[in-house]
């Protein structure tokens, strides 16, 4: 079974971003994707004329770059558990789809601001209002090999850290981001949404179905931010 639910979705991200800045600043621009996984978020920027450096947990993801491309890209193999330091400023940073996985996740992001002056961030927040943070004890989830928890935050736990940074930021709430229900594994379907309110999650407006002929529905609330130190 071929699942277009990612594809579809990194799509989504990428697209947001050059509409941000326009594709023709990223030329020679340097560029950091954290936990990159297999590259095709950064091969997108490579296409564009960026200098890009892919970083994952997992050298194993990182060989696999190199097949699509053509050519030797740079990696680093990078635990964000940890903290980090490369000596090195980026043009940007792309932190897609790793906050939730961090178990100290304010020190991550702490990392990755003093490696930029720009940063996208996505992540997975809890759509409960005021609630408090907690970790999920999962042996299951995408980076548990790295030995982090799976951790749940709310959006405005994100938006006080970065004040706290001195960072300004502008959340991106648009439905042009959601993704709909679609194959995300053999029996499960999932979607993204980016334009969910407080207010309409408390209407149940956003419930799943039930289990429909073995296949399970699941919806993932999700923000984007554009930060600038």
């Amino acid at each position: 079974m071929k699942f277009i639910f990612y594809e579809d979705w990194f799509k989504k991200r990428v697209n947001k971003v050059i509409n941000i800045f326009g594709k023709d600043w990223f030329v020679n621009k340097s560029i950091l994707e954290l936990g990159a996984c297999h590259g095709d978020i950064g091969i997108e920027f490579l296409k564009l004329g960026a200098d890009v450096t892919f970083s994952d947990a997992r050298a194993q993801s990182l060989y696999a770059i190199k097949d699509k491309i053509n050519l030797t890209p740079k990696t680093i193999v990078l635990d964000q558990n940890k903290p980090y330091k490369l000596n090195k400023k980026f043009d940007i940073v792309l932190h897609f789809g790793m906050l939730q996985y961090i178990e100290d996740w304010r020190s991550d992001l702490k990392c990755a601001l003093d490696h930029t002056d720009k940063l996208i961030l996505e992540t997975y927040v809890h759509p409960i209002k005021d609630s408090e943070e907690f970790f999920l004890e999962s042996e299951n989830h995408h980076y548990s090999d790295t030995g982090s928890r799976n951790v749940r935050f709310t959006q405005e736990a994100i938006e006080e850290f970065l004040i706290k940074q001195n960072c300004k930021f502008i959340r991106l709430d648009t439905s042009e981001l959601n993704c709909d229900y679609n194959w995300s594994y053999e029996t499960g379907k999932i979607r993204h949404l980016y334009d969910w309110t407080y207010e309409k999650f408390n209407t149940g407006i956003y419930n799943d179905p039930e289990w429909v002929n073995g296949v399970r529905y699941e919806t993932h609330f999700r923000r984007m931010w554009l930060i600038i130190k």
